[in-house]
Formats: C-alpha cells, structure tokens, sequence
C-alpha cells in the first residue's frame, strides 16, 4: 500500500512527494506447527533488516482480514490490531479475540518515517485444538538466519574471480532461493549440497563495485530473511613497466688523444616514462641526459691517454628500470699527428681553442687530462685591480685545480696567457653577456628571466650541458664564473660630530661655551661580494659569492 504526503512551503506552491515503500517484514513466529496450548501467550515475532519507527500488527479470525478497516486501521470483534516500534509483540491468552480452538491469520504492516508501508505475507497459527486444517498456502516455513561469509578473496583485480558465500543456520526450505546482488542484480547462488552452505564466483568486469548483498527470496524476488550487506574491492589492471629499449645510431671505433670523439644514442619506451640515457665512458668518467622517447641523443668526450677503453651507455624510466640490454662499444684511441697552434684557430678538436665567427671572440676549449685546462677544476672569483673587482677583490683560494697557487681566477688567468694557448696571451674573464651568448637549447625551447635569476632558461627537455658540444667538448652542465659583479647600493648612517661655539654678550659676563651637533651626511657604499656565473645545465644566469669554486672559461677578443 502507498501512501502519499503533501507539503505546502512558505511561498504557497504545494509540493507533492511520493513516500517510498519500505522493505516487506518477514514474519517468524508463531509457525503453523504443533497448535499453541489454550493457556498460553501468543508472541509474534518479526524481521527487518533495517528496523522502522512504526509496525501494525494484526490478528484475524479470517484469512481476507473481514473484521479490519484499511483505511481507520481499525478492527472489530473478529480481528486485533496494535502499533508499536518494537518487533515484537505478546498477545495474553485470555484475549477477547483469543477462542478455544480456532485458527488465526496475521500479517504486520511496516511503517516508515514518510508515511509509506509494506504488509507481510499472511501466517496462520491454530490456539487450540481446532477441526479444520489450516490452509497450507498460509502455513510458511521458518526462515533461516543468513550469516555472511566474507568474499574470498575481499580484493581483486579487475577480471580476476572472486566467490561470495552464504551460510545459513537451518536448511533452505522448499520455494526459496539464497541470492547475491554485487552490483549486477539479484543473482542465484548455488547449493553446495547440505541446503545450508551457497555460494557464487563473479568476474567483476568493472572496477566501480564496492558493496554487495546476500538474502533469502521467494520466487517473486521478495526478501524473506534478513539481509546482508558487505564490501569487496576490485582493483584496476596495472599494465606491468617495460624497461626502455636503448639502441646505437652512430659511434666510431677509434679516435685520437684529446679528440672530439661523439656518440648518438636513441631509446624508446613502451610506457611512454622515458627519463634519461647515461654512458660509462670508460676511463672513469660518465655523462647523462635527458631523452624523449625516440629521439637522439649525442654525447661528447676525449680520451687520454692513448688506449683501449670500452664505453657502456644504459636508458632509464622514471620507475628506475634500466634497458635490459645496455649498448656497449670498444674505442681504440691514438696518438694523432702533432698539430702547430694558430692564433686564428676555428677547430676547437686541434688547436684547444675555438673562434665563434659571428663574435670573433675566442674561447678556450676544456680538456680532459688533469692539466691545466682540465674540465673539472674550479676556481673561486678573485681580482685584486680595485678598478675591475666592484669594491671587494674576493677570494683568493677556494677552488681545487691542479696547483694550489692556480685555484682563483686571477692566477688562472695569468698562467693560460704564460703559456701563450693558441698564441693568445690576452686572456682574460668574459663578461655576463659574453658567456650567456654559449647558451643553446638544443630543442630550442627557452624562457626569459627576471632580475635576480637572468638570461634565458632552457625549459623544454634539451641535452646537457646546454652548449654546441662539437665545439665545446668536455663541458660539465654546471655553474661558470663571469668577470661581471654585482654592485648593490648600501646606505651607512654615520653618528654626527660634535663641536662648539661660543656665545656673549654686551654686558661684562663671562663668555659661555656650548657644544653643538653637527650632523653628518650618509655614505654610500658598494656591496661586492657577488659575481654572476652561468649555469650550463639549463643556461640561466646567478649572482653569487665571490667566495664559491666554480668553473672557468676564458675569452679572448675585444
């Protein structure tokens, strides 16, 4: 039965809602079994399995409930009806609706918090000792009490099978079924044998269940037992990671002593995570880059001494798995005819230095062979010429070279023009501008930036060090000195002085001395204790303390 509830809100507009039907109670005792003796009380007994706020119970003397009023729920002579919010109720024996010998009907209607209501199916119980046989279509079996059985496993990935179980503490009598609804509707579990015992195996398709439910239904799909109510979890396919994939496009077999020697490397990625390629160089030196799936990317080295040395290069996603087969190559590395400096040199691999044509600048060229102009010696910023140094000469030894007194760029400076590299012996810093105008992207992806971080930033995935490496081998992605400081404006308010002056009159007193305050202008000073360097990692430009060890490269020119 439906009912419906009208609402009038404050605006006058009348809004009609519709009550839900509550879940049909099912009814446990009395049973039509053995006839209740005359002297005892008659208890009914009933289930939800979400209790309600209200039930009616009603007990007639006919199975079509002849004496009880639907729409007063009232009952007269032949029928009892009472409400309460228990599940329970005790009927005394000497009720005046209780007579020796008779057959009773009862049903009870749910009632829910809107107003909607359900009504059970009719049971019958005999008091006494009666003549007629009760109806069997009213004489309802005992419901068993469904106990959940957790689903095995509670977790599982998406199309793997899971069981869910049901145990029941009586046989499953005739007309009923155990059914599962774990997202998919009521289905039918399967008896093990004992009509106690029923379980089902699903291959969820979908990741989205979470809850299901288990209960006795009769063949019209009504519960009649309690329910219960669980949780299982099916979890999505996780494709298994693919280590990266890493081949050889291009790399000699031999080279030359201090010799620009290049190898191109490209590597795919199932997973599309591709991170980085790195190569052993085999002499105990090793570079790395950031890859793109498929893309090439080449590596710059020189060898010495002469030798045989074997490279291995390996690819890595950013799960960390490495290319199960790296590339690996053998270099034989010569000796190479004695090449004469020139002052004009344009080949960075024959005369260690190179000269950019658009600039007409010249540059000294790293090496790698633990001399005077190896890759990795850094030097601190260091000028004692007041006119050049902003203010503050810096420091004078806080780099790690080869020879202690060489470790500030000052004497850097002066050993390379002692030797005379390339016939140059004006060597000197470059400028901020200078060594900014090296900066390239190798995929040509960059952004400006502001004030205190300058130049242009490379912010696509370039190669490393962000440099024309065939040009400028041995090359660290890493911090480079220029001869520009950075002059900041610092006000220093001094106390003001002090002197006197005398005060008289015409009159014969004796002249009074007082002491004035003069005041005393602010000073200005520089603040130099910063220089800028070029980062060659990703080409942006940093102020920092003169007292850092960075790298050197010097330029002649201009």
């Amino acid at each position: 039965m439906k009912k419906f509830l009208v609402f009038v809100s404050l605006m006058g507009v009348t809004d009609t809602v519709l009550a839900v039907t509550p879940e049909q109670p099912w009814l446990l005792t009395p049973v039509s079994a053995t006839p209740l003796p005359l002297a005892t009380p008659v208890t009914f007994t009933w289930a939800n399995t979400k209790p309600l706020p209200k039930y009616r119970l009603i007990v007639s003397t006919t199975s079509a409930f002849s004496g009880y009023n639907q729409k007063t729920s009232k009952c007269n002579s032949s029928c009892f009806t009472t409400t309460l919010s228990k599940l329970a109720y005790t009927l005394s024996s000497t009720a005046a609706i209780l007579k020796p010998n008779n057959n009773y009907y009862w049903r009870v209607e749910a009632i829910n918090a809107a107003g909607g209501s359900s009504l059970s199916d009719i049971r019958a119980f005999a008091f006494g000792t009666p003549t007629t046989p009760i109806d069997p279509k009213f004489a309802l079996a005992v419901m068993p009490i469904v106990t959940d059985v957790p689903p095995s496993p509670a977790s599982v990935v998406q199309g793997t099978p899971i069981t869910f179980a049901a145990t029941l503490d009586i046989p499953l009598p005739t007309g009923y079924s155990v059914k599962v609804d774990y997202g998919n509707g009521l289905i039918l579990m399967k008896d093990s044998g004992t009509g106690i015992n029923f379980s089902y195996a699903a291959t969820p398709s979908s990741a989205t269940f979470s809850l299901y439910t288990l209960g006795i239904y009769d063949s019209k799909n009504v519960l009649k037992s309690n329910k219960v109510i669980g949780n299982f979890e099916v979890t999505p396919v996780i494709p298994p990671n693919v280590p990266p994939v890493l081949s050889l496009v291009s790399g000699g077999l031999t080279a030359n002593v201090d010799a620009i020697y290049t190898v191109t490397l490209s590597a795919t990625d199932a997973n599309g995570d591709l991170r980085l390629i790195t190569i052993d160089w085999g002499d105990g030196t090793s570079d790395s880059s950031n890859a793109a799936d498929g893309a090439n990317v080449t590596f710059s080295h020189s060898y010495n001494p002469a030798g045989s040395y074997t490279w291995t290069a390996n690819a890595y996603d950013y799960s960390d798995a490495v290319s199960l087969v790296p590339v690996t190559q053998t270099v034989v590395v010569s000796v190479a005819p004695p090449v004469v400096p020139s002052t004009t040199a344009t080949s960075a691999s024959t005369t260690g230095c190179y000269t950019d044509s658009k600039t007409s600048l010249t540059w000294e060229v790293k090496t790698n062979d633990k001399r005077l102009h190896d890759k990795n010696w850094t030097y601190s910023w260091y000028e004692p010429d007041a006119s050049k140094n902003g203010g503050y000469s810096g420091a004078a030894h806080s780099g790690k070279c080869n020879g202690t007194s060489q470790c500030n760029t000052y004497d850097y400076i002066n050993a390379v023009n002692t030797e005379g590299l390339c016939g140059v012996t004006n060597w000197r810093l470059p400028t901020k501008s200078e060594l900014e105008s090296l900066v390239l992207c190798s995929d040509g992806l960059s952004t400006t930036l502001g004030a205190n971080t300058q130049g242009n930033i490379c912010t696509g995935l370039p190669t490393h060090p962000t440099i024309d490496t065939l040009n400028f081998p041995n090359t660290k992605s890493d911090w480079f000195w220029t001869s520009s400081t950075v002059v900041q404006p610092v006000v220093v308010v001094q106390t003001p002085t002090t002197t006197t002056a005398t005060a008289t009159t015409t009159t014969t007193v004796k002249p009074v001395t007082t002491p004035i305050k003069q005041p005393t202008a602010p000073t200005v000073k520089q603040d130099a204790l910063s220089a800028w360097m070029v980062l060659f990692y990703d080409g942006s430009s940093h102020p920092y303390n003169k007292g850092n060890a960075a790298g050197v490269r010097l330029v002649s020119g201009k």
